[in-house]
């Protein structure tokens, strides 16, 4: 059975649930002095946060695990490594390791790989061979030496 709870006009309202904490019961008859007993539960409800939908709570997990569109495509890079690589050793031994805003991170094991991958026409033609797996989406590449 439902307790009952007086305001400051004394009329009763049914309560429902656990009774409110001593900051909630005075935040409440602060609203009911101030916008008059009719108006306290439309003012009340706008500072409680709304409820939210399971299927929106479930598609905002299924993203985190899932991984956004970046996520995806970096690892269609990363699955097709061999075959962007096209034989060449020096390819081999780099790592894609980062999509940030159409931007891709390229790990290399050491700095005369680094100096090698960022000179133009090598940084053009690994951009090229990774832009068929990333369906246009990585735009620049970011060579950086591994662990940093």
């Amino acid at each position: 059975m439902p307790t009952s709870h007086k305001t400051s006009d004394s009329s009763v309202l049914p309560r429902r649930g656990p009774k409110p904490s001593a900051d909630k019961r005075e935040r409440e008859e602060l609203v009911t002095d101030f916008f008059g007993a009719g108006n306290q539960y439309a003012v009340l409800a706008g500072m409680h946060p709304q409820s939210k939908r399971v299927s929106d709570l479930v598609g905002k997990f299924m993203d985190k695990i899932q991984g956004g569109p970046e996520e995806r495509i970096l690892g269609e890079v990363q699955a097709n490594w061999k075959e962007i690589a096209n034989d060449d050793e020096s390819i081999l031994k780099l790592r894609a390791v980062r999509l940030v805003r159409g931007t891709m991170t390229i790990e290399v094991p050491d700095a005369t790989l680094l100096y090698v991958f960022q000179q133009p026409r090598l940084k053009s033609l690994l951009l090229e061979r990774i832009g068929k797996f990333s369906q246009g989406e990585v735009r620049q590449l970011r060579i950086v030496v591994k662990g940093r």
